[in-house]
């Protein structure tokens, strides 16, 4: 798990690390040594384990593929997010094939907007404040090419965004 060091020097609070799948969510929070600070769901228990992680005390990081859009984490609810892996469509499926014929970068327009949603989770309001790390490698590339499928504010907050190279 490339986020050791993230979840280690921020240990004093509460963060999400989103996963493309359950599978590679209980990987994460098997192979983690901190583990113990961790809470994931399988689908049954989305809603109770947010609400769960909500109410609790730093350090706790929720570990889910579920929570990119749909769920408000303010404030101190989450200061933390680690996009773990990007989430690309499956390009196999008849719908994705068909707006990528119509338009060829449909996926990675998605894709991106997918990022920047994830990215908003923890950031609620102006008076908020959240770090976003994203560690797939994919990342360096995709954020090369694909940066015009992110707003502006999103691109003025990032960090080394064009990533290495």
């Amino acid at each position: 798990f490339p986020s050791h060091d993230i979840v280690r020097q921020r240990l004093d609070r509460k963060g999400i690390i989103h996963t493309v799948s359950y599978a590679r969510a209980k990987r994460i929070m098997q192979l983690s040594e901190y583990k113990e600070v961790m809470i994931g769901h399988d689908r049954k228990w989305l809603s109770k384990t947010t609400r769960e992680f909500k109410n609790a005390s730093p350090p706790r990081y929720l570990v889910s593929p579920s929570v990119t859009t749909g769920y408000d984490f303010p404030m101190e609810q989450a200061e933390v997010q680690i996009i773990s892996k990007i989430a690309f469509p499956d390009g196999r499926t008849s719908a994705i094939k068909a707006r990528m014929k119509n338009d060829p970068e449909y996926a990675y327009y998605v894709t991106m907007q997918e990022i920047v949603q994830a990215s908003g989770r923890g950031m609620r309001s102006e008076e908020d404040q959240c770090e976003v790390f994203i560690v797939d490698d994919h990342w360096a590339w995709f954020s090369r090419r694909y940066r015009k499928f992110a707003p502006r504010w999103f691109t003025e907050a990032c960090v080394n965004f064009m990533g290495p190279g």
